[in-house]
């Protein structure tokens, strides 16, 4: 189809006895973006660098821009654009100069390309400052600017916010933004901050432990991390009973010796609170809550709280 930038099958990475890729097999389509999720080790680096062709798999093929593994991909690399782990870039070169041997190196012929990207990702005013005196923010947007010389329609940014304080990641939000809605640039993108991808991403994948454990859309991902109703009281085995009993559709967790998340509708927490009364039951806590995105990336990992 044409529509799919890239798609895996059964993946893997082996180093020595133990696997950093397990059999991974995604999907990703034009336009979107995806939000790369897992905790340090889960296999996002290593993910990105065998498909930006930093690293080669022990097994399985993928397909990247219609081209295939290995031979067909090489000329198709061309078209992506990458930032793994931090950008590269020459210290005692100035910003202007860095993105100009970039746009060399990949064999971009627009001489104004490196001023359009510049400007792009807001550089201009300080295009002569050599990258050894940039702040960690102005780096991050210098590598984004030479990941995007080449003109790619595939960009692959790997923990692209880590060391920005709040005001340049809503500045990169922004601009990551604009890049796939003006530009039509399929973006796939990890980061630590779940938070700022719930606001970003248009889809997510789950990595853990070198599996992927479940892709979803934003759409379905704001379902599950749905309201949700948290009742503390000091005899939970009761109250688990009441509400598989009286609420038998609905599902919950216990999450902590005295805490109970319901998750279902506002609406249940009168009906709740009054069957507990009923049966003498003591709530010391009944409110409606929501699950972050973070919340519910422990869950489907088994992550301690």
């Amino acid at each position: 189809m044409e529509n799919i930038v890239l798609e895996t099958n059964c993946l893997c990475k082996r180093y020595n006895n133990s696997y950093a890729l397990d059999n991974v097999s995604i999907k990703l389509v034009k336009n979107h973006i995806y939000g790369f999720i897992g905790e340090n080790g889960a296999g996002k680096s290593t993910f990105m660098k065998i498909i930006s062709g930093l690293a080669f798999p022990t097994s399985g093929d993928f397909t990247l821009l219609g081209g295939k593994y290995p031979n067909g991909v090489q000329e198709k690399r061309r078209k992506i654009g990458t930032m793994i782990e931090q950008p590269a870039l020459y210290p005692n070169y100035t910003i202007k100069q860095n993105v100009e041997l970039q746009r060399i190196a990949v064999g971009n012929p627009d001489a104004s390309a490196s001023d359009k990207v510049i400007e792009m990702v807001g550089l201009s005013s300080d295009k002569h400052k050599k990258a050894k005196d940039l702040s960690m923010g102005m780096k991050q947007r210098l590598g984004i600017a030479i990941a995007m010389v080449g003109d790619p329609k595939f960009l692959i940014l790997d923990e692209p916010i880590n060391g920005l304080d709040p005001k340049n990641i809503v500045s990169l939000r922004k601009l990551l933004k604009k890049l796939n809605e003006e530009y039509d640039v399929t973006i796939f993108i990890s980061s630590h901050i779940l938070s700022e991808l719930y606001l970003l991403a248009t889809d997510y994948i789950f990595i853990h432990k070198g599996r992927i454990i479940e892709t979803t859309t934003h759409k379905m991902l704001e379902e599950k991390c749905s309201r949700y109703v948290s009742v503390k009281t000091d005899n939970i085995p009761e109250t688990v009973t009441v509400i598989e009993r009286e609420f038998p559709d609905v599902q919950y967790k216990v999450v902590e010796d005295d805490c109970i998340k319901v998750f279902a509708k506002s609406g249940i927490m009168t009906g709740i609170s009054r069957k507990l009364m009923e049966k003498g039951i003591v709530i010391s806590e009944l409110s409606v809550k929501e699950q972050t995105l973070e919340e519910y990336f422990m869950s489907i990992t088994g992550g301690e709280k």
